[in-house]
């Protein structure tokens, strides 16, 4: 079925003879569960099969919960899907009844490579879509990402789409957001814009965010309730990278993403030393995990006095940080885990040594089953006194 020829405020006119049809109304629900991980759009299939599949589909609010629009969704609107967008939007908003919503608004990078997708277009695209929106449907928004193309129109759009109060909202994920440029608040008596006030947000998610010490695009009361939060950098790591995380002062467990190992480290250093070596001081930090390649100068910035597990992970190219975590973040570890997936050579053995012999408090090593061999032939690593488990 063409998904442009649906009404979705119409009942179906279809009624199957299969056997299929008579299954209960829960099942059905299960069933169609697996066709909206990625939003509801699919249940367009489901529809016109048979009048108990479409009660199944239409009156289960939990199908609805979830808008994704992304370059599958631009690009029917190109085609002049917009008013079916819409309706579709509504839909969601109203199937839902109650329930928490997630939404997510992607513009990745294959979508700003499509010459039809400008700028303007996607703006177009948005405001009509979610700008006509009641706030007392936007207000139960509990996930939300957001990717940026167009920094001066998106935070814009926060305020017309959002109310000025998101309570429902625990989980936020931001990629692409520039401050530059733009009128932000810079103290909470400011009329300038600022994100919804969100005072029950758990966990945070920023990908090459750029919010400056003058230009904050979050409330600091609504930060210091964020218990989780991932940083992740595709260029170079800056001083006001360190001055955000700082600002998450009560988080239980950060996550650095990297992306592979820079040139411009030196660049991002001489920035973090005119800056005033910031750091970031996160006293119930309990958890690190870095995922990639992350300066040490970063590391170092980062001031955890209780900090209990630390995890390495590799990125896609294999890049790690297992050589560049200072001192500073041993003295009250419990546990290491580095089950790195396997390596041409055992250049990481020497990397590992000064790490677990400066850590006076570890007693638990995790490792991938590979890295056992090697190690086991060091005799640095035969005389600590460490639980190793081998993953």
């Amino acid at each position: 079925m063409d998904s442009q020829s649906v009404n979705y405020n119409s009942p179906s006119l279809v009624d199957s003879h299969s056997n299929n049809h008579s299954l209960p109304f829960e099942i059905l629900t299960e069933i169609f569960s697996h066709l909206t991980s990625d939003g509801p759009l699919q249940l367009r299939h489901v529809l016109f099969v048979a009048r108990s599949w479409y009660n199944a589909a239409v009156y289960s609010p939990n199908l609805w919960t979830a808008i994704l629009i992304d370059r599958e969704f631009y690009l029917r609107c190109r085609d002049g899907w917009l008013a079916h967008g819409e309706a579709f939007i509504r839909c969601c908003f109203t199937r839902s009844r109650d329930l928490p919503m997630t939404i997510s608004v992607k513009n990745q990078d294959e979508t700003a490579q499509d010459e039809h997708l400008t700028g303007a277009f996607l703006s177009t695209v948005i405001g009509r879509l979610l700008g006509s929106v009641d706030h007392c449907h936007t207000k139960r928004c509990k996930a939300l990402t957001w990717t940026f193309f167009d920094p001066d129109f998106d935070v814009y759009a926060f305020r017309t789409i959002f109310p000025s109060q998101l309570d429902m909202l625990e989980y936020l994920s931001l990629q692409d957001f520039v401050s530059s440029g733009i009128e932000l608040a810079i103290d909470e008596t400011s009329s300038a814009l600022q994100f919804p006030h969100c005072p029950n947000l758990k966990e945070v998610s920023l990908t090459d965010h750029s919010e400056t010490e003058i230009s904050r695009f979050f409330r600091d009361e609504d930060l210091e309730r964020v218990e989780k939060l991932t940083f992740g950098n595709t260029s170079i790591w800056m001083s006001y990278d360190t001055l955000c995380i700082s600002r998450y002062r009560n988080i239980h467990t950060l996550i650095l993403r990297g992306n592979g190992v820079h040139m411009s480290d030196g660049q991002g250093y001489k920035d973090w030393v005119a800056g005033g070596r910031i750091s970031a001081y996160l006293p119930r930090l309990k958890t690190l995990l870095a995922i990639g390649y992350i300066p040490r100068y970063i590391l170092e910035s980062i001031k955890a006095p209780d900090l209990i597990s630390l995890r390495l992970e590799m990125d896609e190219e294999a890049h790690h940080t297992l050589g560049t975590i200072p001192t500073t973040l041993l003295a009250t570890l419990h546990s290491i885990d580095i089950s790195f997936r396997p390596l041409p050579t055992s250049s990481w053995v020497p990397l590992l040594q000064p790490i677990m012999s400066k850590a006076p408090r570890l007693s638990h090593v995790f490792v991938a089953e590979w890295m056992k061999d090697d190690l086991e032939l060091e005799d640095w690593y035969r005389q600590l006194d460490v639980f190793c488990h081998y993953l």
